[in-house]
């Protein structure tokens, strides 16, 4: 008689349902057996007690016709759960992984503490392994491996510099998506191939692009990532070539766009376009910049763009940089005033995002819906209605937008900041203290890797540098010495921060001339001569900036136009020596005046009017006077206060000294009036000493005395080295 182990035998192979382990959203869409994929089990009396996974269940399949006649065993042994599937318990535990290291990466890069940054990349290798032993172990349905091996090479571009094995993911992945016909994943491998490729080798990076993008030509979702990905890496190359293929690349969006009726596409296009023309530098660059921005604010009361508060800031703030780079203050008052008054109705928006992502709408046509939606996964898109995919930008946080503008509304105002009660010095210190609370602030929340945070936090460190530049400066203007030098050590202070690396962009070459400044300002005229010369301020000498080629240059090189004014800086100190070199001083003015003259920054144009001015001092008066004129004609027109009262003084020294009348006198007084309204200590004192002499010329001698005890009074603020030298004058 048989035993029931042997009965059991007989019996056809269980069929127990498909129960896979939960898992994580990404792979959710992946992740659809068949009925012929289904598991079968045998019963585990007849299983050896193993500690290795299951072999594959596809040894086990059974055909049709065996599971529409088995009879069902009723046997309890039946209510037992079924065996896991090691396969998506892997993957769903790479994922805990990941959002567990995440969720400590803020600590991580704000402490950069080797304990934290250990545990951190210990649980991203953990991550990793689970990834790679799928793809090692098992055999996937095609669309969950090449998902799996999307998401495995995303980590390690996002986390690693390993980027040959990425790359080797990548290019599996984009076999598998050939043979199985599964364009949308296939798309998406190969937006993150390029960006892998991009680090090691720009160039070869934006040819193989260049051939993805006429390949998707009919897929117009993907075309628009890939030509705005195009455009992005050409603006981070840089070069003046690739800055205007970023341009050219992003004309192409616009018109497409504009053709499919895409108004979101065709904002942001044409907003990126604008950008990409002020990185350009070209002369007409701000021109061709706010005729983009003109296109784009056409389209601001559409219904979509309600939608895009980010992207309607930026127009904001690049319409006024625009301003800005003109030195048209004016101007870029009432844009000021129109970016606040659009912050202001939305602050509340709820579509601010916390990391700083928005989505622009794309129409799909029917062809590009079956395509997308039988074929793959939507990682770059999110899916609406009515035929509506959405493709995701990231740009800045909501607090760090406001901070932006901040510092902004301050670099705008910093020219009437004395007469408007120190609102520029106001504005400047609350985008400090948003600036360091975002700094300082708990860690977010765990959805970005350890690279993003750190390359927020070090964006957030470099505005704090300039946020506490523009502040000495800002000080400087008022003539406070002391807190201007206290400013100047806490940004060297702060700069160190960026050990081992150097503190971004112009800061150092910006520190090194606000130093001068204040140097200059105080009176150790020597140490400032020696920073304006210095090599690093020297720059006109190279060939690229002959004069020849004056027409062919720039109308914006930050580096340059820094060199511009340390020169002029330079020129005020020699020709105040005792002796004087002369050949140097017109070798330094004809150096510069070519870039002045042809400059679309009138606050350079205005002090290089001003040092010829005074330069020129010797020549025929109605020569100095001339320039005299267009230095405060030109100061007036974009409202620089500072170098109005100094030309102003100047002129009333010049042609009214020793002059009786009445015309002498009401200079002079005007000159009083502006000084103080700046808040300047040294021109207070230098228009009271003045008004006292017209006084005394006209005979109204105790006018005279009480403007002399005030201007005595006055030189009491200036520094004791300053104050010497004038007295020895």
């Amino acid at each position: 008689m048989p035993t029931r182990a042997q009965q059991y035998n007989n019996y056809p192979p269980y069929q127990s349902p498909y129960q896979p382990v939960p898992s994580t959203g990404f792979y959710q869409e992946c992740q659809q057996p068949t009925t012929q994929q289904r598991q079968v089990r045998e019963l585990p009396v007849l299983q050896k007690e193993s500690h290795q996974p299951p072999q594959n269940p596809a040894k086990q399949f059974l055909p049709p016709t065996t599971l529409a006649t088995a009879t069902p065993v009723t046997d309890p042994i039946q209510d037992e759960p079924p065996p896991l599937d090691y396969q998506l318990l892997l993957i769903s535990l790479a994922e805990e992984y990941f959002a567990t290291a995440h969720r400590q990466g803020s600590l991580a890069a704000l402490s950069m503490r080797i304990e934290d940054l250990d545990r951190y990349y210990k649980l991203i290798a953990s991550g990793l392994g689970c990834l790679e032993t799928v793809l090692k172990r098992w055999r996937l349905q095609p669309r969950l491996e090449a998902a799996v091996r999307l998401r495995y090479a995303t980590i390690l571009h996002d986390e690693t510099e390993n980027t040959m094995e990425a790359e080797t993911a990548l290019s599996k992945g984009i076999a598998l998506c050939e043979r199985n016909r599964l364009l949308d994943l296939k798309y998406s491998i190969q937006h993150l191939l390029i960006r892998v490729m991009f680090k090691k080798n720009p160039k070869a990076s934006m040819k193989a692009l260049d051939i993805i993008i006429r390949d998707a030509e009919t897929h117009f979702s993907w075309l628009y990532a890939f030509r705005f990905l195009r455009a992005f890496l050409s603006l981070e190359l840089s070069s003046p070539s690739d800055v205007l293929s970023a341009v050219a690349t992003l004309r192409s969006i616009s018109s497409t766009a504009e053709d499919r009726r895409d108004v979101a596409v065709f904002l942001i296009s044409s907003v990126l376009e604008a950008l990409g023309y002020l990185r350009s530098q070209n002369k007409d660059s701000i021109e061709q910049a706010q005729h983009a921005l003109a296109s784009a604010r056409s389209l601001q009361l559409d219904q979509l763009t309600a939608e895009l508060p980010q992207l309607v800031a930026l127009t904001y703030i690049l319409d006024l940089i625009c301003s800005l780079m003109q030195g048209n203050q004016p101007q870029a008052e009432p844009k000021l005033q129109a970016l606040h008054v659009m912050l202001d109705q939305r602050v509340n928006d709820n579509h601010w995002t916390a990391d700083g992502t928005f989505s622009v709408p794309i129409h799909v046509d029917a062809r590009s819906q079956k395509t997308a939606g039988a074929n793959g996964t939507k990682n770059r898109f999110s899916s609406g209605q009515d035929g509506i995919e959405r493709l995701t930008f990231t740009w800045l946080p909501k607090r760090d937008i406001y901070a932006l503008v901040f510092f902004l509304s301050g670099v705008t105002v910093s020219p009437k900041n004395t007469s408007q009660g120190l609102k520029a010095e106001t504005f400047l210190k609350e985008g400090l203290k948003v600036t360091l609370d975002e700094i300082n602030s708990p860690p977010e929340s765990g959805k970005v890797s350890l690279s993003t945070i750190a390359t927020r936090l070090a964006w957030r460190k470099t505005l704090v540098s300039y946020i506490r530049l523009h502040l000495a400066f800002a000080l400087c203007v008022r003539t406070d010495w002391d807190s201007a030098i206290t400013s100047l050590k806490e940004l060297e202070q702060w700069n160190d921060s960026f050990s081992p690396n150097p503190a971004p962009g112009m800061l150092p070459l910006l520190a090194g001339y606000l130093e001068g400044v204040i140097y200059q300002g105080t009176g150790n005229l020597t140490r400032a001569l020696s920073i304006f010369q210095s090599p690093q301020f020297i720059v006109l000498n190279d060939p690229p900036f002959d004069t020849k080629n004056n027409t062919n240059r720039a109308s914006h090189d930050p580096k340059r136009d820094l060199s511009i004014l340390a020169s002029l800086n330079s020129i005020l100190i020699l020709r105040g020596l005792p002796e004087p070199d002369q050949d140097f001083i017109n070798e330094m003015l004809s150096r510069v005046e070519p870039f002045c003259l042809s400059h679309s920054d009138q606050n350079i144009k205005a002090a290089y009017y001003f040092v010829k001015a005074i330069y020129c001092a010797s020549d025929p008066l109605i020569k100095s006077k001339q320039f005299l004129q267009l230095a405060l004609k030109t100061a007036k027109g974009i409202a620089n206060n500072q170098l109005t009262l100094i030309t102003l003084n100047f002129m009333s020294w010049k042609f009214f000294r020793g002059v009786v009348g009445e015309q002498a006198e009401k200079s002079s007084r005007a000159s009083l009036r502006l000084a103080k309204k700046g808040m300047d200590g040294l021109w207070t004192s230098v228009a009271e000493g003045m008004l006292a002499d017209s006084l005394e010329v006209q005979g109204k001698m105790e006018e005279a005395r009480a403007m002399r005890e005030e201007a005595m009074k006055s030189a009491e603020t200036i520094v004791p080295r300053l104050r010497e030298a004038e007295y020895r004058e």
